[in-house]
């Protein structure tokens, strides 16, 4: 009787455990990401201090857009004033 050799397929079980550690590094990064692009532009107080004066936390450009409005809003609303509190002259 001869004896056979065994021969281990190395190559194949190291190109599984390379597949196995790419795809948790890609999951991990893919949760990475998620989070935190899914994050609100601002701190949750300031969160909730900016939702209550109506302006849109969707992106930078929308909150800087609905804080200019609101802010030519009040400053026409201060300018009424001023003038009501005149009086005619």
């Amino acid at each position: 009787m001869g004896m056979k050799k065994v021969y281990s397929n190395q190559s194949g079980v190291s190109l599984l455990s390379l597949l196995l550690a790419l795809g948790i590094a890609a999951f991990l990064y893919y949760s990475v990401v998620r989070k935190y692009l899914s994050k609100s532009p601002a701190g949750r107080d300031s969160v909730e201090a900016l939702k209550e004066e109506n302006i849109d936390l969707d992106n930078y450009k929308s909150m800087q857009e609905t804080s200019r409005k609101n802010i030519d809003e009040l400053n026409r609303k201060i300018e009424e004033h001023e003038k009501r509190s005149m009086g005619p002259e």
